[in-house]
């Protein structure tokens, strides 16, 4: 359940993100099925804030998180059309972290700068961020 959570965090934030960029495409996000979730992250949201006067020119070093997303996306797809869970290529902390860090990305891009602080290490130094004075943690709970 927590890959078909994550996942749908993903999607809902990032149609949201867009619909609040770009009021006119709103209606777009709640009426047809969008492109695969990691094609919007890849293209259409640099493209989006490239249109508005953001500068991108970090969103290079964004490439090893959205093979994660990628890769997430592929899982999710096949626990819900299979009801099985796949070998994952990431432990399932790493899909969390990714999602964390997009959402957080996704932050900035509106605006908050103080996202920018909240993302993973890894992350901040490949978009060339300050690194985080905060530290993520993740704690795992183990019955039996």
């Amino acid at each position: 359940s927590a890959i078909l959570i994550m996942t749908a965090a993903l999607e809902t934030s990032t149609k949201t993100h867009i619909s609040e960029i770009a009021p006119d495409c709103s209606w777009l996000m709640e009426s047809i099925a969008s492109p695969p979730i990691f094609k919007i992250l890849k293209d259409y949201i640099p493209r989006l804030h490239k249109e508005r006067g953001t500068d991108m020119d970090f969103w290079d070093g964004a490439k090893p998180l959205l093979k994660v997303i990628q890769r997430l996306v592929e899982v999710r797809n096949k626990v819900a059309h299979t009801g099985k869970i796949p070998k994952l290529v990431e432990p399932l902390d790493d899909y969390l972290l990714a999602v964390n860090d997009i959402l957080y990305v996704l932050d900035a891009l509106k605006g908050y700068e103080w996202a920018k602080s909240l993302v993973s290490r890894p992350v901040a130094h490949s978009l060339g961020w300050p690194e985080s004075k905060h530290h993520v943690m993740t704690i795992t709970i183990k019955h039996g």
